[in-house]
This record gives structure tokens, C-alpha cells and sequence, in this order.
């Protein structure tokens, strides 16, 4: 970990945090009928698939061994969502959060999980 890479992947998070924020806000709800859980897993993938690319060759400016960072790469990323959905429905559903309020917690939280494990483990050249 490098503070060029933490900034790198601060930019490529963001984005990525902006795009699911724009599809989980602007697809759930009374005016598209989608719920609120089931925008915020179509914007996680989207965003996920977003942020894999620019991981790989911007924040960590790697060329090659995508078998290996992506397998690692989405088996956080399934971790993460699966704990970022219950915490959404558990907003959502349970305590009757307004969808908009669950959506900003989750990208408050996921970016910095995100960081640590695919610094430490997806992304590391070496064992």
C-alpha cells in the first residue's frame, strides 16, 4: 500500500460510489416500481464491474494475472455485498429508512472496506 495507490483508488472508488449511488437512488422507488434492495444489487454489480477495471490498471497498474486479482477481487466484492444488502434491507425493510439514506450508508461504508481487503489481498503481487 502506497499513498499513490490510496489516492488512485480514492478516485476510482469514487466514481465507482457515484455510479452506484446514481443507479440505487434513481432506479428505486414509486416511479420505476423497483425496490429499494433490488436497485441497490444492480447498482453494486455495476459498480463493481466499474471498479475492477479501474483497479487493476489504474489504482494498482497491473497488465496481466486477471484470473487470479479478478477471482479475489469478486470474492470480496460478494462479501461485501451480501453484507452491504443486509444492511440495506435491514434500513430499508426493518427500520423503514428512506432508501435514499440507505443507499448513502452503504457508500459511506464499502468504499473503506473495500480499500484494505483488495490492497491487502486482491490486488497483492506477492504472497
Amino acid at each position: 500500500m502506497s499513498l499513490g495507490s490510496a489516492f488512485r483508488f480514492a478516485l476510482v472508488g469514487g466514481s465507482a460510489t457515484l455510479v452506484y449511488l446514481l443507479i440505487s437512488i434513481g432506479l428505486a422507488g414509486e416511479r420505476t416500481g423497483m425496490a429499494p434492495t433490488a436497485a441497490h444489487v444492480l447498482a453494486l454489480l455495476v459498480a463493481t464491474a466499474f471498479s475492477y477495471a479501474g483497479h487493476h490498471r489504474f489504482t494498482f497498474r497491473l497488465t496481466s494475472g486477471h484470473e487470479r486479482h479478478l477471482r479475489r477481487f469478486l470474492t470480496c466484492s460478494g462479501i461485501l455485498l451480501a453484507l452491504t444488502t443486509v444492511l440495506s434491507l435491514a434500513l430499508t425493510d426493518l427500520l423503514r429508512v428512506d432508501h435514499h439514506i440507505a443507499a448513502l450508508s452503504v457508500a459511506l461504508i464499502y468504499p473503506p472496506a473495500s480499500y484494505l481487503i483488495n490492497a491487502l489481498w486482491s490486488f497483492r503481487l506477492r504472497e
